[in-house]
């Protein structure tokens, strides 16, 4: 099959996200979650620089998100990277709990500069040599990488890749629903507090999406968010979490026993201010079930004092 080519003719368009680009990319197929349009098959790998970072993102546009990323020029999470933008400053210490192809990771060795350090964790092969092509063809001497899952004990767990790309794959899998399992890999599986140094530059972001295994990373990291209490990002998502054994208020009561409140990050966009990070209080459980949709939580000790998220109340 041929590669499309329309696409790429109103890239520039898309690439600078002007009114209606989301429109008409889902109209031209660049966007899609589960690699099933086969227009894009033998679309092959393509090289160009993040609009933000001017990083080298290496992009495989037979996978849906990296497409995205392509076509926009970024990543494609806009709320987190301005959230980055505001939390992590050069010298800080940032940990990708769940790296994928290093997106995330990528962004914040942008924010936390040369003096900084970033410390992934991917239990995908694939994924890996991914992030250490992004490594390479970048230059950068700041980010560690570990080919492993986090977990409340080390041993191994089978990791399933659910439907057609890398970005859903779980260590928990519910079989009456998902059904769709591409690949099962056994993965090594350590507790962050095992593998992680004792001292931390800066301040120090945790961002955790393991698909439901979030509750488990944070247990086998417990003394390094005892000590460093840092600001940790989560997607919440309930049915995930029951799929591991835990749920949304199990993951309430740990955070907050331990001084955390939480924070709903969000944008809103207007044609003429564009993009806007704000941050609403999530202060229990109803809070919680009354945001739409999957949200983002960024929680945040009692303690720190280095970021006031009031200032980005909507």
């Amino acid at each position: 099959m041929t590669q499309p080519i329309l696409p790429f003719l109103f890239r520039p368009y898309v690439r600078h996200e002007f009114p209606g680009w989301g429109p008409l990319s889902h109209s031209l197929g660049i966007l899609g979650v589960d690699n099933t349009d086969p227009q894009w098959r033998q679309a092959g790998t393509r090289q160009t620089r993040n609009k933000r970072t001017g990083m080298l993102m290496e992009l495989d546009l037979s996978d849906d998100v990296e497409r995205e990323s392509y076509f926009l020029g970024r990543y494609y999470d806009i709320e987190i990277q301005m959230l980055l933008d505001v939390l992590l400053k050069p010298g800080d210490t940032c940990i990708d709990v769940g790296a994928n192809i290093g997106n995330f990771a990528m962004y914040a060795v942008h924010c936390v500069g040369s003096t900084g350090h970033v410390i992934a964790f991917e239990p995908q092969p694939d994924c890996c040599r991914k992030i250490d092509r992004h490594i390479a063809i970048n230059d950068l001497s700041n980010v560690d990488l570990h080919n492993l899952a986090l977990g409340a004990m080390p041993g191994s767990l089978e990791l399933h890749v659910l439907g057609g790309g890398s970005i859903m794959a779980t260590l928990a899998i519910d079989p009456e629903v998902d059904t769709n399992i591409r690949e099962t890999i056994e993965v090594p599986v350590a507790r962050g507090d095992d593998v992680l140094p004792q001292h931390l530059s800066g301040d120090v972001l945790l961002k955790i999406d393991v698909e439901g295994f979030e509750l488990f990373a944070m247990m086998g990291m417990s003394d390094t968010i005892t000590r460093h209490k840092p600001a940790i990002l989560l997607e919440v998502e309930d049915r995930y979490l029951k799929r591991a054994g835990t749920s949304v208020r199990d993951l309430f009561t740990w955070l907050q026993d331990r001084g955390y409140q939480a924070w709903d990050v969000a944008t809103t966009h207007s044609t003429l201010t564009g993009h806007r990070l704000t941050l609403g209080p999530v202060p229990d459980l109803a809070a919680f079930h009354a945001i739409d949709g999957t949200p983002d939580l960024l929680w945040l000790h009692k303690d720190q004092t280095t970021f006031d998220p009031s200032g980005f109340s909507a």
